[in-house]
């Protein structure tokens, strides 16, 4: 496939993207990382709500796995604090019944691949814990949709055994179960009704839970029509892909046009930074003061970091610069370890900049204001390339050189 087809083939992808998918805004959907580890960290904080004596998430929980498989001996104790844990031992999320046995949930939801003899692993940790029956050991495997199913390397021969069962049809208790066909609806028509009204916290809590959940798989549903019909583009723009091996092939030609695509793009960030916030930023510094220069700058997709000297400072200088995903700035230490603040200036300069954090090697420093952060997206560059971006930097120097003036730093 030449390049031509693949930018012709990308556009036309982008835009059938935006077309799919539509979001309604969800502040879980905006600040969850997404991954197996926080979507078992949810369901745990709704199975150990506890009202009075009862905990009645998790006994609805019981009962819709119930519902799935014939498990007479699984019951809710009926005294006596329920126990949960996130990665305890690796268990994605682990119920601890006490003496009425246990509950293992493998999540799966974002596909994540099974490792070897994983849930005999599971298992075994449990089995070997004294205050568990050894016969009422369940694992439910949580999936997406339910087409992922679970390998036998993972789920051994042994594990089997241990579960009462070599085959799964055999009372066997490992049961599969998917936040599509079972979680969301369970959550909707079990859960939600049964919340008292004045629970406000638990209510919004299942409630921005349940649209999250309806969120991505909507995005599951969409990626997988948008696939249906980019092979359908594909085959009339006349690109072959109707065997592995032309599968392969054309992923290799895709990775190696978003190779060259990714260094275009690396090559225009930079010289956009240049033009739209360097340039503007040396010809601020100037009027300012002469005697501050930048010392370091640099751009790549996320990441930027600008360093400014002072011919009279000796301990620090100003940096700007991204750390855990934010933006931020303030003084830095030129040499922490051999020349840092006394006490008593330190003391002095953070009284200076009230609200301010510091540390070891940054003795003053604080995010930028939200609306500046995030450089891997194009509207975020778009910030830069209007002025607004370098504009806000300046004024953030300011503040820093003006409150320093006459401060030895």
């Amino acid at each position: 496939m030449n390049d031509f087809k693949m930018m012709k083939l990308s556009r036309w992808l982008s835009g059938i993207e935006k077309h799919e998918f539509h979001y309604d805004a969800n502040i879980l959907y905006e600040n969850s990382n997404n991954n197996e580890n926080w979507h078992s960290r949810v369901l745990r904080v709704f199975f150990e709500f506890r009202d009075g004596n009862e905990y009645p998430i998790l006994k609805s929980f019981i009962n819709l796995i119930k519902t799935k498989a014939d498990y007479p001996s699984l019951e809710m104790p009926y005294q006596g604090n329920i126990k949960c844990s996130n990665e305890k031992d690796r268990i994605d999320l682990l119920i601890n019944m006490g003496p009425k046995g246990a509950i293992i949930i493998e999540n799966k939801i974002n596909w994540a691949a099974d490792q070897n003899g994983q849930i005999e692993r599971y298992i075994e940790v449990v089995r070997e814990n004294p205050q568990f029956d050894k016969s009422n050991i369940y694992v439910v495997y949580l999936t997406a949709d339910g087409t992922k199913t679970v390998e036998d390397y993972s789920l051994t021969k042994k594990a089997k055994e241990w579960l009462k069962g070599v085959k799964l049809n055999e009372n066997c208790h490992f049961l599969p179960l998917n936040y599509t066909n079972d979680i969301l609806p369970w959550l909707e028509k079990n859960v939600l009704p049964d919340i008292k009204y004045k629970n406000y916290i638990l209510l919004s809590s299942v409630t921005l839970y349940i649209d999250y959940l309806k969120t991505k798989l909507m995005h599951n549903e969409s990626e997988q029509l948008i696939t249906t019909k980019l092979i359908q583009k594909m085959k009339q723009e006349n690109i072959k892909l109707e065997s592995l091996e032309d599968a392969f092939l054309t992923q290799k030609e895709a990775e190696k046009f978003a190779e060259r695509v990714n260094l275009a793009k690396e090559i225009i960030m930079k010289e956009v930074a240049e033009r739209c916030i360097m340039t503007p930023l040396r010809i601020y510094l100037k009027e300012l003061d002469p005697n501050l220069q930048i010392q370091t700058e640099e751009f790549y997709l996320g990441y930027f970091n600008i360093i400014i000297v002072h011919s009279s400072w000796e301990k620090c200088r100003i940096h700007l610069g991204v750390w855990q995903y934010k933006n931020y700035g303030g003084l830095q230490y030129i040499d922490p370890q051999n020349n840092p603040f006394s006490a008593e200036k330190l003391s002095l300069l953070k009284a200076m900049f009230s609200g301010w954090k510091g540390d070891n090697n940054e003795p003053i420093w604080n995010y930028f204001d939200s609306n500046y952060r995030g450089y891997y997206t194009l509207d975020a560059w778009k910030i830069i390339e209007n002025g607004a971006f370098v504009k806000y930097i300046e004024s953030f120097i300011k503040e820093i050189y003006d409150k320093v003036k006459g401060f030895t730093i």
